[in-house]
């Protein structure tokens, strides 16, 4: 369950490239959109992955620390993960950096999780 666990975080990354860097980006009509749309997207991919909220007993929002901070993270990830697909070294725009950077930044939090002793064989 550990290894199918660790593929799909892999595919996940690669698949949510293909959505927020590939598909949702306004990359053709100015750098003003541009940017606005890697800010509003990287809002967007932070919040999806559900830090900010529980579905246990219903909706209800947990604004804690570790939530709002694994958010920013997030966000932050988001906007390195555009800049590597938008920067100057990166002529051709290929979305390969991002994916690459993607599985790494998933990669690490799970060697972190299994360094703190939540991963279980």
């Amino acid at each position: 369950m550990v290894w199918y666990f660790v593929f799909a975080s892999l595919a996940a990354g690669i698949v949510e490239e293909v959505i927020f860097r590939g598909y949702l980006v306004v990359s053709n009509r100015g750098r003003t959109w541009l940017v606005g749309s890697c800010l509003g997207f990287s809002l967007l991919f932070a919040l999806i992955h559900g830090h900010l909220w529980s579905t246990e007993d219903g909706f209800a929002l947990t604004c804690t620390t570790k939530a709002v901070f694994t958010t920013s993270i997030l966000f932050v990830n988001s906007l390195w993960f555009y800049a590597l697909r938008f920067g100057r070294w990166n002529p051709n725009r290929s979305i390969f950096p991002c994916m690459i950077a993607h599985a790494t930044s998933n990669l690490g939090v799970f060697v972190v999780k299994l360094a703190q002793g939540y991963v279980v064989f």
